[in-house]
């Protein structure tokens, strides 16, 4: 597999837990104060080199914004709970909710396998593809390589122009052999998310996901500030601009905000608002006026928990999942989903039983997410805290 950029990220990201200090601001009982959780959040921007971060915590009914730096360094534009951000991962929640209303609606089953629905437009060369299945990509089993970790990263930095389509990006992923054998096993994989948006395209013949959202999703939450942007300049005003530490002893922050990941893509394109994504997770997971309780069951893995053990079920991650029960006896789990885009990292997640919520955006890629919620009390699925890039 090639070197990737997400993957030398993430290396960064362990160091960065590993060296850098870090002030404790939690009170002598453990407890933590607003100013404590602000004191945090300035403390964990500043030590990671994150230009500007938002963090929403709501508790009790009661929502509290923290922010710390600036969206866009150039005009000093502070970060403030209208700003956007790009989501990245936090996509796949979408994804999930617009392929569950196609099985829903009895237009798709989780059994169908992408080949019978999209033919092979890779000439056999995508390993795992013809035995893959709706229900294996929603789930991460399929075993088709992650095209991202596959050297897409680093064609996007060197193509900074380039609005990818789908086919373009899953190229990446074509003569890599399967991590398993499909079906069997879990392994967080993107490909099955564009695949999935292929699907959804097809069915619907809807080439544009704003519209499908706008209709699935959108009006039903009452969400105003969410799109694909699909590559459209110039560039919203209130976007929080993307920013990547430079290699070498300046560490200078550079503005990739116009690298094209993949504005256009099902597994990680959205544009988002922290007040917008709160809006999702609770129609979603809440008010559960977005699915069916059987496809909303499904959608958050309660029928198989053994995969919560891997941090989720189809298109949603589990935040204090223990089988043993021994970690974190008291903590409820907690419903949403990490994300990773060059320039960004995000981290979205709800109480179904009563509506906590926990927002996280940032404009630079080595804010320890995982570790800042440790510090409040909220116990993150992966012991390394490093927020594998997703």
């Amino acid at each position: 597999m090639k070197y990737s950029f997400c993957i030398i990220t993430l290396l960064v990201t362990l160091a960065l837990y590993l060296l850098l200090p870090f002030t404790n601001h939690a009170q002598a009982d453990g407890s933590r104060t607003t100013l404590d959780i602000q004191g945090l959040l300035d403390d964990y921007a500043q030590q990671s080199g994150t230009a500007g971060v938002i963090f929403l915590m709501k508790q009790g009914g009661t929502r509290h914004f923290f922010t710390s730096g600036v969206a866009n360094i150039e005009t000093q534009q502070v970060v403030a709970p209208d700003t956007r951000f790009h989501i990245a991962s936090l996509t796949k929640m979408f994804t999930a909710v617009m392929t569950l209303h196609l099985v829903e609606t009895g237009k798709l089953t989780l059994d169908d396998r992408f080949i019978d629905i999209l033919g092979d437009p890779f000439d056999g060369r995508l390993d795992n593809y013809k035995d893959s299945t709706i229900a294996m990509a929603l789930a991460h089993s399929s075993g088709m390589v992650d095209f991202v970790n596959n050297g897409f990263d680093i064609a996007a930095m060197a193509q900074k122009g380039s609005l990818w389509t789908p086919y373009e990006a899953l190229a990446f992923a074509l003569g890599e052999p399967a991590t398993h054998k499909a079906g069997t096993a879990y392994s967080y994989s993107s490909t099955g998310y564009v695949l999935l948006g292929e699907v959804i395209r097809k069915i619907t013949g809807q080439q544009d996901f704003n519209a499908l959202l706008e209709e699935l999703v959108f009006s039903k939450s009452d969400m105003h500030d969410t799109y694909f942007p699909n590559g459209k300049r110039p560039r919203a005003e209130n976007l929080a601009r993307g920013y990547q530490i430079s290699v070498g002893y300046a560490r200078k922050q550079i503005d990739i905000t116009n690298i094209e990941w993949g504005e256009g893509l099902a597994d990680g394109g959205l544009v988002s608002t922290a007040l917008d994504i709160e809006k999702f997770l609770k129609a979603l997971l809440v008010d559960k006026i977005l699915l069916s309780p059987e496809m909303l069951t499904l959608m958050m893995g309660a029928d198989d928990m053994t995969a919560y053990k891997d941090g989720g079920g189809r298109g949603l991650m589990v935040l204090n999942y223990d089988p043993d029960d021994i970690q974190s006896p008291s903590l409820p789990l907690l419903y949403g989903h990490t994300g990773h885009y060059i320039g960004y990292r995000s981290l979205a997640y709800i109480n179904p039983e009563n509506g906590d919520t926990v927002i996280l955006f940032a404009n630079g890629e080595f804010f320890p997410m995982h570790r800042f919620l440790k510090e409040i009390g909220i116990i993150a699925p992966f012991p390394q805290d490093t927020d594998t890039p997703q």
